[in-house]
């Protein structure tokens, strides 16, 4: 059960640590323009299933830039000192 902890500690680190770096790359891609660069991964448009009577839409879009993906790498090299 431990180990599972860890993991979703992992995963919920990472995911705050992507946003945060995504925020301030792109707060800082005015002064630096490499970091305003955005890799975008994803379904766009979105897959939609209709039935008539019931409709679902399946979709996800990741956006990387230099600051999420240093955000990433930080929060690697933190979780892996603990």
């Amino acid at each position: 059960m431990r180990k599972q902890g860890n993991v979703l500690i992992l995963v919920l680190l990472l995911i705050i640590g992507a946003w945060l770096g995504g925020v301030l790359g792109r707060l800082a891609g005015g002064a630096i323009p490499l970091f305003a660069e955005t890799l975008t991964v994803g379904l766009t448009p979105p897959l939609q299933l209709n039935l008539g009577f019931f409709g679902l839409t399946f979709g996800f879009l990741f956006a990387l830039n230099p600051g999420a993906m240093l955000g990433l790498l930080l929060v690697l090299l933190f979780f892996r000192r603990l």
